[in-house]
């Protein structure tokens, strides 16, 4: 069994830090054949970050929660 990983990123007004944020994820050497990666976008703003998001290493999954503010 995977250990499950999640790494929390909350955001607002984060068109410059975001991607650098996801690079940096990348840049990591995790095992991904160990854990089970996620990475969780908490969005307080209402703007849309997708278009903006590098892509990610193989294995890692991204998901994007949009809050009320």
């Amino acid at each position: 069994m995977k250990i499950k990983l999640s790494i929390i990123i909350p955001v607002y007004n984060a068109k410059d830090t975001l991607p650098r944020a996801i690079n940096s994820i990348n840049n990591q050497n995790i095992k991904i054949n160990t854990f089970k990666v996620e990475v969780l976008i908490i969005v307080d703003d209402g703007k849309n970050y997708k278009d903006i998001i590098p892509k990610i290493k193989k294995g890692i999954k991204i998901k994007i929660i949009k809050t009320n503010g």
